[in-house]
């Protein structure tokens, strides 16, 4: 606080999915600075990147609208998903990157761009100023099914494979 880096500790009790804040705040001195890993120069699956760059934004143009996207094209999970609620909209992928590997199963990590704000109302035919965009990077899990890709899992990811831009 006096030109320092005090942390904000927030304690926090989970329960399979579920979260909730189980009680104050405290200031705390602030820990050791952590360096994440890097991510591994690992071979790349170029051909079901290309593929996974025209599934995706279905996918994601669910995810960002609904609370739940379901089973079925999208999903392979065979349950719900928890989605974003509407809270954003998609508008693209930025960097997509597909571990190689054998079988039906791949990792990726991709950026998404999502647009944040309020839309246009109707009637009228823009906002002031464009929605800004927000960049968020993802750690997924894809499942072949026949001849398309289905999302088995989605979570924040703890190593950026690139600088950012």
């Amino acid at each position: 606080m006096n030109g320092g880096l005090t942390e904000l500790a927030v304690p926090i009790y989970a329960n399979g999915s579920r979260m909730v804040v189980s009680g104050y705040p405290a200031l705390l001195p602030a820990p050791a600075q952590a360096f994440p890993p890097r991510a591994a120069s690992a071979r790349l699956d170029l051909a079901t990147g290309h593929t996974l760059r025209s599934l995706l934004p279905a996918f994601f143009r669910a995810y960002a609208s609904s609370d739940t996207v379901r089973p079925g094209a999208l999903t392979a999970s065979g349950r719900s998903m928890p989605g974003l609620g509407g809270s954003v909209r998609f508008a693209g992928i930025g960097r997509l990157r597909v571990a190689a590997a054998a079988g039906d199963i791949r990792r990726l990590t991709v950026t998404v761009i999502w647009k944040v704000g309020a839309r246009p109302a109707p009637g009228q035919t823009a906002l002031v100023a464009p929605p800004p965009e927000l960049r968020m990077t993802y750690a997924m899990t894809v499942v072949r099914h026949s001849a398309s890709w289905l999302v088995r899992s989605i979570s924040a990811s703890a190593i950026q494979p690139w600088p950012a831009p």
